[in-house]
């Protein structure tokens, strides 16, 4: 499975690709049963579909568009999608060895993650930043999947984990930056953060403190390259701010209700973000593989995971 000896190092890493897995999958599933997801940003796009519709059905452009069928027949294809997220889920955490026609599902999952990473493309007027803002969600999968069933060369998949890490940072930077324009949910969530641990900034300074973070998405997209050594502290970053941001959803925003809504539209929010933290954590794993590499009968809990 790797060019290293021991089964602990593995048992680890593994187990963070799992996790990376099932959050964005289980994440992204919780998201299309209880909200929506932007299947008609192409499906009500008439440069796109008006030609299809024609030639398919006997509808008009507004027939197909205003139809309650149609429009019924979308949304159980989201729910449909959310539900197949969440089979997905289930399989990145239970996916051995011998389930090689099982762990087919995690790349049909990383296909269609991909598929809904180009829709969010599409929403947001084609900036590519949006797109590969998703680098570390659209692959999980096809990380579990190749530490599952190839030889993986750790240096060689390192550099791949890297890549991941890079795009997505870069892409949330350029928003950060102003490259793209900033969310305004992006002030109003970081207000909320800071307001819940009892500190009261400005928009002005909580502007300046966006922008600044966009700074250190891009060193942090350089700084993962770098020697070990040098690297470290920015793979520490990566995984610090992944966390903090997906967390961010929820502290952001969370307040408390009987219905619990705002739990229920935040939380997959957080949880499919989690790769971003989390794939970081995978590299200080393998760059660090020797210090995680000891008898694995010293932690018969984590070995039997």
């Amino acid at each position: 499975m790797y060019n290293s000896n021991s089964n602990f190092f593995k048992q680890i890493l593994i187990w963070i690709l799992r996790l990376s897995a099932f959050c964005v999958f289980f994440g992204r599933g919780w998201e299309h049963l209880i909200t929506d997801a932007p299947f008609r940003a192409v499906l009500w796009d008439p440069g796109i579909m008006e030609g299809v519709i024609s030639s398919l059905i006997d509808l008009t452009w507004h027939e197909y568009t205003s139809s309650s069928t149609c429009n019924f027949l979308i949304d159980i294809s989201i729910k449909l999608t959310g539900l197949f997220y969440l089979i997905c889920a289930a399989v990145s955490l239970k996916v051995q060895l011998n389930h090689k026609h099982l762990s087919k599902t995690l790349i049909a999952g990383s296909f269609l993650l991909i598929i809904l990473s180009l829709l969010f493309y599409k929403t947001k007027f084609y900036k590519l930043g949006q797109f590969i803002e998703y680098g570390c969600q659209m692959f999980s999968p096809l990380f579990l999947y190749a530490s599952l069933y190839y030889q993986v060369n750790l240096n060689k998949f390192n550099i791949v984990l890297k890549v991941a890490i890079a795009l997505t940072f870069i892409g949330h930077g350029l928003y950060a930056l102003g490259v793209y324009i900033t969310p305004g949910v992006w002030f109003d969530m970081a207000l909320g953060s800071f307001n819940f641990v009892g500190l009261h900034p400005s928009i002005t300074q909580v502007a300046q403190m966006i922008f600044v973070a966009g700074v250190f998405d891009v060193l942090l997209a350089i700084g993962i390259f770098l020697p070990k050594k040098w690297a470290t502290p920015f793979l520490i970053w990566a995984f610090i701010w992944g966390l903090l941001t997906a967390l961010s959803r929820v502290i952001g925003f969370m307040y408390f209700d009987p219905t619990l809504h705002t739990f229920m539209q935040w939380i997959p929010q957080t949880i499919l973000r989690m790769p971003h933290a989390l794939i970081p954590l995978a590299v200080i794993v393998i760059i660090y593989k020797d210090a995680v590499s000891f008898n694995p009968k010293a932690s018969p809990i984590l070995l039997n995971l």
